[in-house]
């Protein structure tokens, strides 16, 4: 019933967030996605709507993309391309948003590959050039280029060239961004680092500082342990 009311009501930023309270369940995942044109609907309305509704689309769609099916559809649909409009209008809702679920979409190589194909590396690392100081953009940023990094080691080259590197180091001068995100960072410059060509990056663009300062400010074994984790793939150079 909620699907064919959000049908009739096309872009409905509500109705999206409903049905992404009921995606979480497998059976309702199933429904929603069988429901005529529902996919295609949230992902051509997503080029266009509002940013509030963007955050709508892209939760609802993080949600869906739990299931492997729904994934691949998610993708045959452009959702890569909807996504990432939102994230491209550099609102830190909208951002972290669609951050989350490209990371959802991003668990199958065909998923990767769209995401590379559609940029969609430049777009998050713009973003988080342009929100230096939001530490959700960040640690989303972060999580999702880490997790590209790790599930497709050939993107770390594109991710460095794209300036992946430098968009996080500015960030760490806003110290209330804290532990977690700066635990999500090092987790993303020690999968770098495992790439001979990229250390000299991460040296250049003052990593090693980064790490010891944060190492110093926080007592959390997990800033300490993802800290070491890039100062062990320096220190191989």
């Amino acid at each position: 019933a909620v699907c064919k009311w959000i049908k009739q009501s096309f872009a409905c930023r509500e109705g999206w967030s409903a049905l992404a309270k009921l995606a979480n369940d497998k059976t309702c995942r199933q429904e929603i996605a069988e429901t005529a044109g529902m996919v295609e609907d949230v992902v051509s309305a997503m080029q266009f709507c509002d940013e509030q509704q963007h955050i709508a689309g892209s939760t609802l769609l993080r949600c869906l993309a739990k299931s492997e099916d729904l994934r691949k559809m998610i993708v045959d649909e452009g959702g890569v391309a909807a996504i990432l409009h939102g994230v491209s209008k550099s609102q830190p809702e909208a951002v972290a948003a669609g951050c989350r679920a490209l990371r959802a979409l991003a668990k199958d190589c065909k998923s990767l590959t769209q995401i590379a194909r559609d940029d969609g590396i430049k777009s998050v690392v713009a973003a988080m050039q342009g929100l230096k100081g939001d530490g959700t953009v960040q640690k989303e940023g972060c999580e999702l280029l880490c997790y590209l990094g790790f599930c497709q080691p050939n993107l770390r080259e594109r991710i460095v060239w794209a300036g992946g590197v430098e968009a996080v180091v500015p960030s760490f001068r806003h110290h209330t961004l804290g532990e977690v995100v700066h635990t999500h960072a090092f987790e993303t410059w020690a999968d770098l680092g495992q790439d001979k060509e990229n250390r000299m990056v991460l040296a250049k663009a003052g990593c090693i500082k980064v790490v010891v300062n944060a190492m110093q400010m926080h007592e959390t074994a997990e800033v300490h342990e993802a800290g070491c984790k890039v100062l062990l793939h320096l220190a191989a150079t």
